[in-house]
């Protein structure tokens, strides 16, 4: 059998080579003949003694050469790698790579679908979002989610960057507002590393930023770059111009302008640090002609995000694309349209980092729920973009000989090794040559679908609703579960993990197991920390629906317990993604029981089935 290996995956091209070196000439020329101004005497002192760069010192006005540029593009690498806190979990953004994704560096409000309301972020929400963050399989970096306005703006961004570094292993990101917090941020960042040398040579933070369209550059943003690029860390160029507004109208003039004010940038990070680590990001937006608002989801932004895009690639530079952003308020079927269109698109652009997840509406928050339908698109995405192979095995001759005309592939031999390939115990999207299966999204028949809206409860089988009491239900592996009644009277062996979902449920498990004697952690956990060493007989606590404080805080507080509370909207989804973070950690899963509410069914259908773990309900 031939083994050769051809996968064909696709790809969005719409600028030819006319039109790039068209653009590339036009952002050359206003560099050279425009220039920008550069707010910091000292960047325009250093910039006055580089070959191809004349500098005005009365209007602060830097104009670059062509050959400066150039300069400066061969001396930016075309990937680089970013670490989490102890280097066991990086992302590679290189021109060629696959996409990277991360959750919004921080939004300034918190959304609640529910009660279809903004507020001012707390720590707790940040907390939240950073947990959930480093559980969805899809997300790559962490970012904040939120700016939590009960702390300092002076110290926020390092508080922040504190309470990531704590609660997850991957890569993180937030905003950085000032060259003071750079300093302790960066020290943050020595310390995990171990060295400054493994700092340099291992980066563990991204600093982004932003020119002010038209062609200006601040002189904070400039003092905080300074002391990042000393470091040695990578950076993300990213100017927002608005077109019709602080750029032209026209797509073209709005990414030859946008790629100007990234390359004048570029020179600057190069001359400063060479060989800095950077991200060419396309972050413009469109003004709306009725109102002047800034939109984030309209074709004409999605064509100029993905043309300058290409500009990037053209250049061998990372593309960050602002895609997966939509201009609903709160997660929706606008929202879901506007998003993965963007998102697809920007994939099939070749987007390199997508850095907006997690926001709903334009800049108009966070919310937590959105983070995790985003997490499901990306997935959607992620699956389009490996495309498929196409070799003498894919094409499946053999198979479809054998099974004949009229015949049946459910049970055929070539049928079961794809699917063999894809079938892990875990909490994950499950993803094979040509097969996606989606971690949340509903794919029932309508007999199998439970309409709570119209007051329909229909039987999910093998799914227990609250109140019922099946006969039997049969897993993925054909066995029979016993009945709840009979569920509920076994007492599970004390020796084993028990989780308990809902706090209002702990006074119960005395009289429903009286043998049970599950130890108690000394001190409280994260499911932030590292669970590695949670071992049997811990009783780890999970608050879901529980009343909240005045300050978003769960006011409920057992010793020993891991407290985690959350809003109504996705309340199963929001488990898993935590089950998801848990039970990798936990050996022997065919000896794991789990106390769940009888209303988690959604749990319940997964951790019976799926991962044929018993399920004692309460």
């Amino acid at each position: 059998m031939t083994t050769m290996s051809n996968t064909y995956r696709p790809s969005l091209t719409f600028l030819n080579d006319d039109a790039l070196e068209e653009l590339h000439q036009t952002s050359l020329r206003i560099l050279s003949e425009i220039g920008m101004r550069i707010h910091s005497q000292d960047i325009l002192n250093i910039l006055a003694e580089q070959d191809g760069v004349s500098v005005d010192m009365d209007s602060q006005v830097a104009t670059f050469s062509p050959e400066a540029v150039e300069s400066a593009i061969d001396q930016t690498p075309s990937e680089f790698t970013l670490y989490g806190r102890d280097g066991g979990v990086s992302v590679t953004l290189s021109a060629t790579g696959a996409l990277v994704t991360q959750s919004t560096s921080g939004q300034y409000a918190w959304v609640d679908p529910v009660q279809k309301t903004r507020r001012d972020p707390t720590l707790h929400d940040l907390e939240q979002g950073i947990i959930v963050a480093d559980a969805l399989p899809n997300i790559d970096i962490v970012g904040a989610l939120v700016q939590p306005t009960e702390v300092p703006v002076a110290v926020r961004d390092i508080r922040i960057f504190a309470e990531m570094l704590k609660r997850t292993r991957k890569p993180v990101r937030t905003w950085i507002h000032s060259a003071t917090s750079a300093h302790y941020v960066l020290e943050m960042l020595q310390v995990v590393a171990g060295d400054t040398e493994t700092l340099r040579t291992q980066p563990r933070g991204m600093f982004g930023v932003e020119p002010i369209s038209p062609l200006v550059m601040m002189r904070e943003s400039l003092e905080t770059l300074k002391v990042w690029l000393k470091s040695g860390q990578p950076v993300v160029i990213a100017p927002m111009v608005q077109s019709m507004g602080t750029g032209p109208m026209t797509m073209a003039g709005t990414i030859a302008q946008q790629d100007a004010e990234i390359l004048g940038c570029l020179v600057i990070v190069q001359t400063l640090a060479p060989g800095t680590g950077v991200v060419y990001a396309c972050a413009n937006l469109t003004l709306d002609p009725r109102t002047g608002n800034a939109v984030f989801a309209c074709p004409e932004e999605l064509l100029a995000i993905t043309g300058g895009g290409q500009l990037s690639h053209k250049r061998g530079l990372p593309a960050g694309i602002q895609a997966g952003l939509s201009d609903a308020i709160l997660p929706d079927a606008q929202g879901g349209m506007e998003k993965s269109t963007s998102l697809l698109m920007g994939a099939l652009a070749g987007m390199n980092l997508s850095g907006g997840l997690g926001i709903a509406g334009c800049d108009q928050g966070a919310c937590l729920p959105q983070l995790i339908i985003d997490n499901e698109t990306i997935g959607f995405v992620r699956a389009v973009m490996g495309g498929f192979a196409v070799n003498e095995e894919t094409c499946g001759f053999e198979a479809i000989q054998r099974v004949g005309i009229g015949g049946n592939f459910l049970m055929d031999s070539h049928t079961l090794a794809q699917v063999l390939r894809f079938l892990p115990r875990a909490v994950q999207p499950l993803v094979t040559i040509d097969q996606h299966i989606p971690c949340y999204l509903g794919k029932h028949m309508r007999e199998e679908w439970h309409d709570e809206d119209l007051g329909v409860p229909v039987n999910r089988s093998p799914v227990i609703l609250a109140g019922e009491a099946p006969c039997g239900v049969a897993n993925v592996t054909g066995v029979e579960r016993p009945a709840v009644h009979q569920v509920i009277d076994r007492e599970p062996d004390p020796d084993l993990c028990v989780i308990v979902p809902f706090d209002d449920h702990i006074s119960m498990l005395p009289q429903l197991f009286p043998s049970l004697d599950v130890p108690l952690p000394d001190s409280c956990m994260s499911l932030g920390d590292d669970l590695s060493q949670l071992s049997k007989g811990v009783l780890l606590q999970i608050c879901v629906n529980v009343p909240v404080g005045v300050d978003g805080r769960c006011p409920h507080q057992i010793d020993g317990f891991t407290l985690l509370q959350v809003g109504s909207i996705l309340v199963e989804d929001v488990l898993l993604i935590l089950l998801n973070s848990l039970l990798p950690q936990v050996d022997a899963l065919c000896d794991f029981h789990l106390v769940v509410a009888r209303d988690s069914d959604v749990v319940l259908h997964l951790l019976r089935d799926s991962l044929e773990i018993d399920v004692l309900l309460v």
